[in-house]
């Protein structure tokens, strides 16, 4: 039997990105988990949303720009302290992703937001020698349904949908190819129409809502 959750929908008409980080950054205390530098990867273009903004970095391992190094896991803030949480590429590098889940839930204010990314069909991203990242795991939707169930709205758009994602494992060995990859997946993705392969995706993007 499925978990209930107040409601979850899957979105398939818009990439959701943007105008998640852009509420996120409107948002007067924002907590970004996993960060290992502050607004690194996608939120680059998105830094000066944040001027007005309260915006805290946090990863487990120490790294110039941090604002605290600690496990997401055991958030180190208050019940109900934060107004966003930004937690991209984060889940499949922590042994206990609910526990995240439930620290994120914990921290919110009532009507508190969150955006996350997660990997699914995705090639492997940890240190093989056992010195650097762990990567542990992949997240389908009904994963995604189950872990933040807790919360009152949950948003899920696929990244990368099923021919695109394929393509570029297949080229993961060849960097030079990807964008070769990337185009021609997307393109016979798009002609299949725009519910095909969404449970079959690169990863997917998520927001999350606190409160009714």
């Amino acid at each position: 039997m499925r978990p209930r959750s107040a409601k979850v929908e899957l979105v398939l008409d818009r990439d959701i990105f943007p105008a998640s980080i852009a509420e996120i950054a409107r948002r007067a205390i924002i907590v970004d988990l996993g960060a290992h530098e502050p607004q690194q990867k996608q939120l680059r273009e998105f830094r000066h949303l944040f001027a007005n903004s309260r915006y805290y970095a946090m990863d487990l391992a120490p790294h110039p720009g941090l604002d605290f190094v600690a496990n997401a896991e055991q958030i180190p803030l208050r019940d109900g302290s934060v107004d966003a949480i930004v937690c991209h590429s984060l889940l499949e590098h922590v042994f206990e992703p609910t526990e995240v889940a439930r620290e994120m839930f914990r921290v919110l204010k009532p009507d508190g937001v969150a955006f996350v990314y997660t990997p699914f069909l995705y090639a492997y991203h940890g240190d093989p020698r056992g010195v650097g990242p762990v990567d542990c795991y992949r997240f389908s939707p009904d994963a995604l349904s189950y872990m933040f169930r807790d919360f009152a709205r949950v948003q899920i758009q696929p990244v990368s949908r099923a021919v695109e994602a394929s393509l570029r494992l297949l080229m993961a060995r060849f960097g030079r190819l990807d964008r070769l990859a990337r185009g021609l997946g997307r393109f016979v993705d798009q002609r299949r129409g725009a519910a095909a392969g969404t449970h079959q995706a690169s990863g997917y993007n998520v927001w999350l809502e606190k409160g009714g």
